[in-house]
């Protein structure tokens, strides 16, 4: 895991992550160098950052043409309203869950480190998002950055409780 703020780095880490054979998931914000997402095997754009990759185009053509300029998975989050992501040819949703948010300072880091752990212990993308929202809602229901990270525990109780409520 690793974002584009400092492409030299990022082009390291995702040659590393190659080598390992393990998934290269890039965090991308604006500004975007695009020549340094090159190899990435997932990339989970801000919509600030999609928008920076793609000027101009919605959401979802911006999405396919990422996933075709990178051959690789590609999703945007954002905050609230979830994550569209690719599949194949298409783009699904999975939507965030509905807390009520005291502070989002950080939220999308932590969702950015629970969806890359779920793919390192070989979730696939969907059960990895789905995780990665948990997370991110339970940060944004506490106030205190690094203080209101949930763990482990805490947020698999969290989709526990979802899933009796639907």
């Amino acid at each position: 895991l690793a974002d584009n703020r400092w492409p030299p780095l990022l082009r390291d880490a995702i040659a590393a992550a190659g080598r390992w054979g393990v998934p290269a998931v890039v965090d991308v914000e604006a500004p975007c160098e695009a020549d340094a997402l090159q190899g990435a095997t997932h990339l989970a754009f801000s919509m600030q950052g999609l928008a920076d990759f793609a000027p101009g185009l919605d959401r979802d053509n911006a999405l396919r043409r990422a996933a075709g300029d990178y051959r690789c998975w590609v999703a945007v989050t954002d905050g609230a309203e979830g994550v569209w992501f690719t599949k194949g040819e298409s783009i699904a949703h999975i939507p965030a869950f509905a807390v009520e948010a005291v502070d989002t300072l950080g939220a999308g880091d932590v969702w950015h480190g629970l969806f890359a752990l779920r793919l390192a212990e070989g979730a696939d993308e969907r059960t990895a998002i789905r995780f990665a929202n948990a997370g991110a809602a339970l940060k944004c229901r506490t106030f205190g950055g690094v203080a209101g990270c949930p763990d482990r525990a805490a947020t698999e109780a969290f989709l526990r409780e979802s899933e009796t409520c639907n």
